[in-house]
């Protein structure tokens, strides 16, 4: 009898060992992975470099002091080749992998590609860089760092009128099939110039690309118009200002962040003239951290200026450490993501709001000659949205 009992004692503690056991908490991986699609082969290459080396940079800068909890962060990189299709696949390959937050893409076509996998999956995404409004619609697994086309568009179309006088706007559009960035961000521009007491006077469609744009600048100068609106990338924007130029017209022009590239730069010919953009980022913006990554960014390269695509992937990447750190694991870190408040990031603070869209500054630059003869941005305004603050800088602050 002693015997059974004593039996019975050791199969309940064993038991008892097995429950507990089994109730701890499973240890947390060695290293955590972060997967990340950008454009590193294609049209849009150049980009993305730029903004996986933001990334890397602050993904190092991490593990060198410790990593996440002694853990280290490791990359898990998948070229996308710039093609929608290669997004897809690469979010099916990371999921498969059980890598719960991605950083991508970069166009906003290539990111909507994440949206159903994302949601299948229960993969969060967060992208640096796509602007269109409905990239973080009906899905909660979206997260976006950068600003949206609306956010933007209303900034630029504010300044255009009450700040620079513009009222009789003449505006030209991507009437691509895949020229949604051009579009939404005219929509929204336009609508702001016209809440403000503007007028859009004509809006003319092009196509990407194309030989010229002689004829709808031609059409948008017969209109009478004092300013020029070109919501597209830098390398159109570039000829589209040269071209308005040789036709006589001395007014602004204006466009969004797809300006603030060096391609836009290095192609603008000798008498680009007034023109003024908004941009996510700036070199010049005074805060420690904009000057440590300056500082960081410089030694890595051997004195290369960062852009916006460094700075946004550099924030990205600060962002998706800081919601890890309050998280649990990784496939939680979507209430995380919900509580960044003030994020101290290089491009200002940043705050995710309950729609999973960044709050955050935007910067104003126009077009000036610099003292080496060749063209580069100055900034001129910084409009705190938070706050409703629009401060400026000193004339002889750059980039």
């Amino acid at each position: 009898m002693k015997f059974l009992k004593s039996a019975v004692y050791l199969v309940l503690a064993a038991t008892v060992i097995l429950i507990i056991a089994g109730c701890k908490t499973p240890p947390r991986p060695s290293a955590v992975k972060v997967g990340v699609i950008l454009p590193m082969s294609g049209e849009f290459a150049p980009y993305g470099k730029k903004v996986f080396f933001g990334i890397k940079l602050m993904a190092d800068e991490i593990n060198l002091g410790g990593g996440i909890e002694n853990r280290q962060i490791d990359l898990v990189l998948i070229d996308n080749e710039s093609k929608v299709e290669k997004t897809a696949v690469g979010l099916r390959t990371l999921a498969e992998k059980k890598i719960f937050i991605v950083i991508g893409a970069y166009t906003s076509a290539d990111t909507f590609a994440l949206k159903p996998d994302a949601l299948k999956y229960k993969v969060t995404v967060i992208s640096p860089m796509a602007t269109n409004d409905l990239i973080t619609e009906r899905n909660p697994y979206i997260f976006r760092t950068c600003f949206s086309d609306s956010f933007q568009g209303k900034a630029i179309g504010r300044f255009a009128v009450q700040k620079m006088q513009l009222d009789k706007i003449g505006v030209m559009l991507n009437i691509d099939e895949n020229g949604t960035y051009s579009r939404d961000l005219g929509r929204a521009t336009t609508g702001e110039i016209v809440a403000s007491g503007g007028k859009v006077l004509t809006v003319e469609g092009y196509y990407r690309k194309s030989a010229t744009y002689v004829p709808q600048l031609q059409s948008i100068l017969n209109a009478g118009v004092n300013g020029i609106f070109i919501p597209s990338y830098a390398e159109e924007a570039a000829v589209m200002i040269n071209e308005a130029r040789k036709l006589g017209y001395q007014g602004y022009i204006f466009g969004g962040d797809g300006w603030d590239e060096d391609a836009f730069f290095n192609q603008l010919g000798a008498t680009p003239g007034h023109c003024f953009f908004v941009s996510m980022f700036s070199a010049r913006y005074d805060s420690p951290e904009t000057r440590h990554f300056l500082e960081k960014v410089r030694k890595e390269t051997g004195g290369r200026e960062p852009g916006v695509c460094e700075a946004q992937g550099y924030d990205t990447m600060g962002i998706v450490a800081q919601a890890i750190r309050n998280s649990v694991f990784e496939y939680d870190i979507r209430d995380a993501l919900h509580n960044i408040k003030d994020y101290p990031g290089v491009t200002g603070k940043i705050s995710i709001d309950s729609d999973r869209n960044a709050i955050k500054n935007l910067f104003i630059k126009e077009v000036v000659k610099k003292t080496d003869g060749f063209f580069g941005p100055r900034l001129i305004a910084v409009i705190d949205p938070a706050n409703g603050k629009n401060g400026k800088n000193g004339p002889n602050d750059q980039n």
